[in-house]
């Protein structure tokens, strides 16, 4: 039995644990039975094209001939979907080294807001207005409780998570911010009163709460609503439900320090809900994953899901095409984000450290897993080059 281009070891699909397994290996084996259960949009079926294609002959890539031994071996193409589990690694490091370059002197802080799950059925069906309606609702809170309170403007980032590790829709902000405002008329730094605190997280709750659900009873019109709720009576009666649920607000000084808070972020800024290091095996029509139960201590357990239901769940995480996961706001919003943090260091009269240098794949390779990828497997003398297009 040949997968992706790659012959398995065993001829049937009782047990495929011996191979390399990953989401690409499950579209390949479940796709057909999940679309007859599931149909999918057209940009879904782009998603899962992508996918399958990843790093194979399809996408087309080129030969490494090494000037030593002549040996050569064919590097395919990436996909470069948002999606893939596969991608984006370099592009990832990337945006982690970027924003450590734009660390300022000062305490930060890690907020967490969520929707009630309540939310998801509007979701399943709005995610572009849902997600953009949760982003404005976190940013107008902060800066109201910034402005009130500091007497300035706060500068954050957010990124957007819709899973949790079970692969189910859980929708959450994560937002790291500065412990201070910038007063720009004054050009001056406000420090908050502690470095472990910012704002109440019980009236950020509120405020929040109120926020968002206003937004939506502005946009009933635009919403595409299951039947129970196309009513303006019934749906005002499901926002006015909403009150009584928990909207989760954490807010808390990073453990081990910003850096680090990014480098959790950028763990899934540019991939997707599951990596195919937790996939161990697929067998019969069940595929066992390894997930972190959170209620029980963080345990690490496992748990089988029908192969259909894994590409159900996989596919909720689909963002709208052209959707932006990660966000910038007030001083570190793009337009004046470098003369503001320039501003702010020369207000706290400190030197702003110099930036690293911008990561290629050879060195992110080198620093990541000490691995020199020019290097030849076969002789480990000689150099790979790329001089051609591989046979097909």
């Amino acid at each position: 039995m040949v997968i992706n281009g790659r012959p398995l070891k065993h001829q049937t699909m009782n047990s495929v644990a011996q191979h390399k397994i990953g989401v690409a290996e499950i579209f390949h084996l479940f796709k057909d039975d999940f679309l007859k259960l599931y149909p999918q949009p057209a940009e879904h079926h782009q998603v899962m094209h992508l996918i399958q294609a990843c790093r194979t002959a399809k996408l087309g890539g080129h030969l490494q001939t090494c000037d030593h031994c002549n040996f050569s071996k064919p590097m395919y193409n990436s996909c470069r979907c948002r999606m893939c589990p596969q991608c984006q690694s370099l592009k990832k490091e990337r945006w982690v080294s970027a924003r450590k370059n734009e660390l300022l002197p000062c305490s930060y802080l890690h907020g967490v807001f969520t929707l009630p799950h309540e939310i998801n059925i509007l979701a399943s069906r709005n995610k572009d207005i849902i997600y953009k309606t949760l982003f404005t609702a976190v940013a107008q809170t902060l800066q109201k409780f910034a402005l009130d309170s500091l007497k300035g403007q706060l500068g954050f980032i957010s990124v957007l998570h819709t899973w949790d590790q079970k692969l189910n829709r859980h929708i959450h902000l994560h937002c790291i911010i500065p412990a201070g405002a910038f007063g720009r008329a004054q050009s001056k730094w406000i420090p908050s009163k502690r470095d472990d605190f910012l704002f109440p997280v019980r009236a950020l709750s509120k405020v929040y709460k109120a926020k968002f659900i206003q937004m939506l009873r502005q946009n009933f019109e635009k919403l595409e609503l299951p039947n129970h709720l196309q009513k303006p009576e019934d749906f005002n009666n499901f926002l006015d439900s909403l009150w009584n649920k928990k909207w989760v607000v954490y807010a808390k000084q990073p453990f081990k320090g910003p850096e680090k808070v990014i480098e959790y972020l950028g763990r899934y800024t540019h991939k997707t809900a599951i990596s195919n290091s937790r996939i161990l095996k697929i067998q019969g029509n069940t595929v066992t994953i390894k997930y972190r139960d959170r209620r029980d201590n963080n345990t690490e357990k496992n748990m089988e899901i029908n192969g259909s239901d894994f590409l159900r769940r996989f596919m909720l995480h689909t963002l709208p095409k052209g959707f932006h996961r990660i966000r910038h706001y007030g001083f570190l919003a793009h337009r004046f984000k470098n003369q503001n943090i320039e501003a702010i260091y020369k207000a706290l009269q400190k030197c702003r450290p110099q930036s690293s240098q911008q990561l290629n794949a050879v060195s992110f390779f080198k620093t990541k897993f000490n691995i020199d990828i020019t290097r030849c497997p076969q002789c480990k003398k000689g150099t790979l080059c790329a001089n051609s297009r591989p046979p097909p």
